[in-house]
């Protein structure tokens, strides 16, 4: 299967769901994305989506902010991911707060007998901190920790290429213009940095990174160094129930069980994901930085 045929099978059973439902938040997108006053939701109510229709939040301003997909991959999709991603840990296992990137997070990884946690991060290329002045574009550490580690990962990159079409395909009639900004970004990062286009190699993710959570309850956070015009987009697997996603300034929970999928606008809007019961749970949250952005001459591109 193609990336084309993913986009066919998403225009016609996922598209005119999104295009149909949508709704609009009496929140100024522009003006939250400042984060220098108090906005007035007074006019909100509690809200939840977890019924089987896909949704799109705009803001008034007409910003595309969260888009809910369930059953974002099928059932079989779901119990092979899961079963690949924990296959992955036993070869890679997981760590807690290694990186300073970790340690900043908000949060907590659930301990529970007989359950994986811990992170494991899976950029193709991006700037370790620090470092971006200098330029020096690499693999994260979890990729690069010794040539087994890059062999193992290589080969979980190409079998996730279906997962990979089907978050392409779906940001793409999410928000057409980021998928094309995003197209941009992967063709300049090729250009300007050979270990990208050798990585994108094995990897048609457009997205530059993805992490693997193990068991993550995140705090109430921001996605600090995305683009404030970029979505991030969250995909889980694994066997549990709950573990919605909450967003305080829409006064908004949207259903995240294994296989439904979210894109969110996190630079603006703070979330944070609530405690579940039953299994093993496995977020896959796909981003990109705005420094690989600025790096190429594209930060005009998300950002107002």
């Amino acid at each position: 299967m193609t990336q084309g045929d993913v986009d066919r099978f998403v225009q016609q059973r996922v598209a005119p769901a999104l295009q149909e439902n949508i709704v609009t938040f009496p929140i100024d997108f522009r003006l939250a994305a400042q984060k220098k006053k108090q906005l007035n939701t007074s006019s909100l109510v509690e809200t939840t989506w977890e019924d089987n229709t896909a949704r799109k939040a705009v803001s008034a301003d007409g910003y595309g902010m969260v888009a809910y997909i369930l059953h974002a991959i099928g059932l079989k999709g779901t119990s092979w991911l899961t079963s690949s991603l924990l296959a992955y840990a036993e070869v890679n296992p997981p760590h807690i707060g290694k990186s300073a990137t970790s340690q900043s997070k908000v949060g907590l990884y659930a301990d529970r007998p007989g359950e994986v946690r811990g992170e494991i991060r899976l950029v193709r290329t991006w700037f370790a901190l620090g470092q971006e002045h200098k330029g020096e574009a690499v693999p994260s550490r979890d990729i690069l920790s010794s040539g087994k580690m890059l062999a193992k990962s290589c080969e979980l990159f190409k079998s996730l290429d279906l997962v990979s079409y089907r978050v392409n395909s779906l940001l793409k009639f999410v928000d057409p213009q980021f998928h094309a900004n995003l197209t941009l970004l992967r063709e300049a990062m090729e250009r300007k940095h050979a270990v990208s286009k050798c990585m994108n190699a094995v990897d048609p993710l457009l997205y530059e990174g993805r992490e693997i959570l193990y068991n993550r309850i995140s705090g109430l956070h921001f996605d600090t160094q995305d683009p404030k015009l970029a979505y991030a987009a969250l995909l889980t697997a694994g066997q549990f129930q709950g573990g919605y996603v909450s967003i305080p300034l829409l006064k908004l929970r949207i259903r995240l069980e294994p296989g439904d999928m979210i894109f969110i606008r996190g630079r603006v809007l703070e979330h944070s994901i609530e405690e579940w019961e039953g299994g093993q749970r496995i977020s896959v949250p796909h981003f990109t930085h705005t420094s690989m952005w600025r790096s190429c001459g594209l930060g005009h591109l998300v950002d107002f």
